[in-house]
């Protein structure tokens, strides 16, 4: 199992109820799965990656969002986000960088990928920025994972897995019929 490279402070993704008031959890990065290519250029995976320790793929439904995202569970260490309006078909994608350079997201399956052009805004909780892309509920990406279960994301020159832990149905389906 690959485990994290880097765990940035918390940055504020997705909202959790707690008694009287909203507590933000956040995202942070993962390591590039060792099995998959070293660049977003080249072949992507065949198979899914291996998944990592204690990450998994988390869904939420509320009355005005609906939220799909990658992480531990009861933490702030999600490297991948995704949201929507209940029945508005678009959905923005969020993930956070260190490199002020950083303009795109790029997110593929053994099947499919697709460079996003991002918006990068400073980060208020950690030293670096985030990225949010917008996609639709029709995106070839998101249908193939929704098809396969998993995703990969270029990182760093290397592509970073993000499979569901063994026995975990990915609840994209369920995400994306409800951002429709």
């Amino acid at each position: 199992m690959t485990r994290p490279f880097f765990a940035a402070p918390s940055l504020p993704f997705m909202s959790r109820r707690v008694p009287a008031l909203t507590a933000c959890a956040g995202l942070a990065l993962l390591a590039a799965c060792a099995s998959l290519p070293a660049a977003p250029n080249m072949a992507l995976p065949s198979a899914a990656p291996a998944p990592m320790d204690d990450y998994d793929w988390h869904f939420e439904r509320q009355p005005q969002t609906v939220q799909l995202a990658y992480g531990v569970a009861n933490s702030d260490d999600i490297p991948l986000g995704f949201s929507c309006r209940p029945g508005s078909n678009q959905i923005q994608m969020s993930t956070p960088t260190l490199d002020a350079k950083t303009k795109t997201i790029t997110l593929g399956t053994s099947e499919t990928r697709q460079t996003y052009a991002a918006r990068q805004e400073a980060a208020e909780m950690f030293d670096g920025y985030l990225l949010h892309a917008q996609t639709t509920a029709n995106d070839p990406v998101l249908l193939s994972f929704a098809k396969l279960g998993w995703l990969v994301m270029a990182h760093e020159g290397r592509w970073a897995g993000l499979s569901p832990q063994s026995g975990t149905k990915t609840p994209v389906h369920d995400f994306l019929a409800a951002c429709r």
